[in-house]
């Protein structure tokens, strides 16, 4: 196969793998851990591997919004900080 072909394949198949693994990562924080010995333990571990792998989806407690606009924002404040610097140092 060329790397036409691979990339034609991939490009069909990429919007099924991202809904896979979104439905996966919400599946993996709604549902409560099933109890050691459970019937349901080795889909559960399989569901958990499929959507902590890419969404790193868990069922535990979540970090307040404050510590989330803080990750988002602070590259761009840096840069904007940077080019600011710039600009008055005339560089």
């Amino acid at each position: 196969m060329n790397t036409d072909t691979i990339t034609a394949l991939w490009s069909a198949a990429w919007p099924a793998i991202t809904a896979i693994v979104a439905g996966a990562s919400a599946l993996d924080a709604v549902l409560p851990q099933p109890a050691a010995g459970s019937h349901w333990l080795l889909p559960r571990k399989i569901l958990s591997f499929i959507a902590a792998n890419v969404g790193q989806a868990s069922n535990g407690a979540q970090p307040p919004l404050s510590t989330w606009v803080l990750r988002i924002a602070k590259p761009y404040l840096e840069a904007l900080n940077a080019a600011n610097g710039m600009q008055r140092t005339g560089g």
